[in-house]
């Protein structure tokens, strides 16, 4: 027995020595630290934000509020910047910004296919069939497209050990292992994707569900044990990551979700039933680099697919791990595999979204019901495939020669020439017929499209889409692509060496797992290492000449960037480059905007709308006065704007900066002010612009206002006081201001739950001005001035988590002293 154990032992730590040389190879210059990946959200979201994280920790600092972004942000409420991960304060304390940031990717895939060699370890899978199943698992379309999304890889990494200890619960009976699994859980939501984590309570939940749980005595769990597991699980689970959760509940109440979300918002990222075709062949809607798929719904002459971009669609893990899942399927031992099985294919089926039932029933699921992009439940079916490839491989090589065997791979092969036959007809079609195909293709874009209502694309551009599947059609079936070929060239492969493996002989099965490991490379491993982008990790922190000659104006400013331009985006400063270079940009995109705030983005062509230079720079120059009013000093594009005396050009082409002369001060005193219309107020912005309200003299307040006069008399047109800043930091704002008559001091500052202020010692109320400023009330005289954030969420929510803490630590201790 003493042998068995240490055998496998042996087995394992062979198996993990593999895998972390495969991991430090695909990484390898990142670790260095020569090259980082910086590409689509990792450089306009994700590392602005930790970078921000990172230099308040060195500063001794933990700012919870960012004033660098639309006009001040929650960062802690953020789950997706995670500033309550526990890995994120250990990285950005042990390195810098950049290397923290990157480091701390590529440690969530090291951890991913640990975790996974322990489920398939724990699951008597061992050797180098766990190898190829972490192998998968971490180099899989989903976790190696999904790198532009730190968040979730940060999540996602942790799902194999949620599955480990519901494992081991299913074997021990030991209730602690569900508590760890709702620990995992917790981790998860606080690495910063609320979804990954319900994600992973559901197919826990399903988990339990469908599975037997057999002891070594064949008796079986009762559904009141499995409710009773599910419950730990979700109390610990949500429990301890309330100091995350009810911060960001907060944040989403203020936000742009801060209603019921439309079907049309739950559904965006449907996995699109055409692109189950990319299980098999990645690259059949065109090519797959990050930098060739610009983004969510844009179709480019590289790229045809419909529906989102590539990075949420992908769902590959490898020609030969679906071979050796289908094995597993139908292996004597395949009692293991049906939950994972039941798993996956309802994973899959939630990932089609809108064209799929089940994902209208999902959303009932707590914590689903503003969640968007189903398809990135392909996290489910990557978890399946990567088990199942597993045990297909184990069961192959204990159960060689049998004809049960032989059987299943006459049908993959049988498979392969189905395919590779429709494919030939869809050639030979299209070449044949290729002009009556595409006039029978424009004749039903006519008569179903062109010309009904609620359709804004012009004829032109639905003939182009309509040439562009046709061609897509064309080239990514014909064999004689290199793309597709090198995809049929590995299926025949795969069979030649699952042929191989079922040979008795041991001479051929070493030659056929050395071959097993060539074809992984060629196959997951060089997708995985040509789709990521790297570029020189040195170049990532310089900063761009436009941010240098903003930063040379001491005083307190934003800018507006306007182009979205992919060659000049550092010099654009694009949102969130604000961030790196300590710049405060009016717009910033995020996942929790303030729907106050988007209103005005919207009346003033400042956010990202569908519109072209001359629309968004007419909407600027139509709107100037109330866009200065949020402290607008300069506008960046790469557009000219047109003569208008209201701008002084500072520099040249390519990137222009223009100097706003009619920008106001960011905190100024407004002597006049009125109270908006209870039937108003669900659109501020669009009231100030009709009625035409003087900003610079008028304050624009939501009543009632207790303790003020609700109508403010004649106010002298000269100067009524002034406002002198002494001190200004993201958390708190310290200044001075002397005033002759009553009057209010507006903050071009957002205005949010948990800033508290002071009058001179005293704390006094912060009012909403403008539907989205902040504001106080001052009599007459000298004045000393203090903002602070304090937010009352989060202590609540860390209260609450600790005191959960203290109760599973109790708990623990009760039961270790029985």
């Amino acid at each position: 027995m003493v042998t068995i154990r240490s055998g496998v032992t042996r087995q394992f730590s062979f198996s993990l020595l593999v895998f972390v040389a495969c991991w430090a190879l695909f990484f390898g210059t990142v670790l260095l630290g020569d090259q980082c990946f910086f590409s689509h959200d990792l450089k306009t979201f994700y590392f602005p934000y930790h970078h921000f994280f990172g230099t308040q920790l060195e500063q001794g600092a933990l700012s919870l509020w960012s004033s660098l972004s639309s006009c001040g942000f929650p960062v802690h409420a953020a789950a997706e910047i995670g500033v309550f991960y526990p890995f994120n304060w250990l990285f950005s304390l042990l390195f810098p910004s950049l290397y923290a940031f990157e480091f701390l990717i590529i440690f969530h895939y090291l951890i991913a296919g640990i975790f996974m060699l322990y489920l398939q370890r724990v699951r008597s899978v061992t050797g180098l069939p766990a190898l190829f199943s972490a192998l998968t698992f971490v180099f899989s379309g989903f976790f190696i497209c999904h790198l532009v999304h730190t968040s979730i890889i940060c999540a996602s990494a942790w799902l194999p050990l949620v599955f480990v200890f519901l494992e081991k619960w299913s074997r021990l009976r030991k209730w602690w292992y569900c508590g760890a699994a709702g620990a995992v859980i917790a981790l998860q939501l606080l690495a910063s994707h609320p979804q990954i984590a319900v994600i992973s309570v559901f197919l826990s939940c399903l988990f339990i569900a469908v599975n037997r749980f057999e002891d070594h005595d064949g008796a079986r769990l009762t559904w009141a044990r499995k409710l009773v597991a599910l419950a730990i699980i979700l109390v610990l689970g949500y429990g301890l990551a309330l100091v995350q959760i009810i911060p960001t509940f907060e944040a989403a109440h203020y936000s742009i979700r801060n209603e019921q979300v439309s079907h049309s918002f739950r559904f965006q990222g449907s996995l699109q039933p055409q692109h189950l075709v990319t299980l098999l062949f990645p690259a059949f809607f065109g090519l797959v680099r990050p930098d060739q798929v610009p983004g969510y719904g844009f179709v480019t002459p590289e790229y045809w697919g419909q529906g989102g971009a590539f990075w949420e669609m992908c769902g590959y893990t490898g020609l030969l791990s679906l071979m050796l899942a289908f094995i597993a399927l139908f292996s004597r031992k395949k009692a293991g595999s049906r939950p994972y099985l039941i798993v996956g294919l309802i994973s899959l089926v939630l990932a089609l979204g809108k064209f799929g039932l089940l994902a209208y029933l999902f959303h009932y699921f707590p914590g689903a019901e503003r969640l968007r992009f189903p398809s990135r439940f392909l996290l489910g079916w990557t978890l399946m495939v990567s088990v199942l490839a597993g045990n297909g491989l184990q069961c192959l090589l204990d159960q060689a020669n049998s004809l049960k065997t032989k059987r299943l791979l006459k049908r993959i092969v049988v498979f392969i020439v189905v395919v590779s036959g429709l494919f030939a007809v869809i050639q030979i079609v299209f070449t044949l017929k290729g002009d009556t195909v595409q006039s029978s293709a424009h004749q039903f874009v006519r008569e179903h499209y062109i010309g009904k209502s609620g359709h804004h694309l012009s004829p032109e551009r639905y003939f182009h889409k309509v040439d562009q599947a046709l061609g897509g059609i064309l080239v990514s079936t014909d064999l004689l692509n290199p793309q597709t070929g090198k995809q049929f060239g590995l299926m025949i492969g795969s069979v030649l060496v699952l042929f191989l493996l079922a040979r008795p002989s041991v001479r051929f099965r070493k030659l056929a797992l050395g071959i097993l490991l060539v074809i992984w490379a060629l196959d997951l491993g060089w997708f995985s290492y040509g789709y990521n982008l790297r570029q020189l990790a040195r170049s990532v922190l310089d900063e761009p000449a436009t941010a240098v000659l903003l930063k040379k104006d001491q005083d307190l400013f934003r800018y507006l960037s306007l182009d979205r331009r992919g060659a000049q985006e550092e010099e654009l400063l694009k949102p969130c480059f604000n961030v790196i270079f300590g710049l405060s940009s009016l717009f910033t995109p995020g996942p929790l905007m303030m729907d106050r705030f988007q209103q005005w983005l919207h009346l003033t062509g400042t956010g990202i709308h569908p519109y072209d230079m001359q629309q968004k720079q007419s909407l600027v120059r139509d709107h100037l006065e109330l866009i200065s009013m949020f402290n607008i000093k300069y506008i960046v594009t790469g557009t000219p704007f047109p003569a208008d005396e209201r701008f002084e050009l500072l520099t040249e082409q390519p990137v222009l900066v223009y100097r706003n002369k009619l920008c106001l001060p960011r905190f100024m005193i407004v002597p006049d002010w009125i109270v908006v219309p209870k039937e108003k107020r669900s659109d501020i912005p669009e009231y100030i612009h009709s009625e035409s309200i003087d900003i610079r003299r008028r304050l624009v307040l939501e009543g009632p206002l207790p303790g003020i006069k609700t109508a403010s008399p004649d106010r002298a047109t000269g100067n009524v006081g002034e406002f002198r800043l002494l001190n200004y930091e993201h958390h708190h704002i310290h200044a001075k201001a002397r005033v002759d008559h009553d009057c209010f001091v507006r903050a071009a500052e957002a205005w949010y739950p948990g800033w508290r202020a002071s009058i001179d010692g005293q704390e006094v109320p912060i009012l909403r001005s403008e539907g989205f400023f902040r504001a106080l009330y001052l009599n007459p005289g000298h004045h000393e001035i203090s903002f602070v954030y304090k937010p009352f969420s989060l202590a609540i929510g860390l209260f609450l988590s600790l005191c959960c803490i203290a109760l599973i630590t109790a708990a623990f201790l009760i039961v270790k002293s029985r």
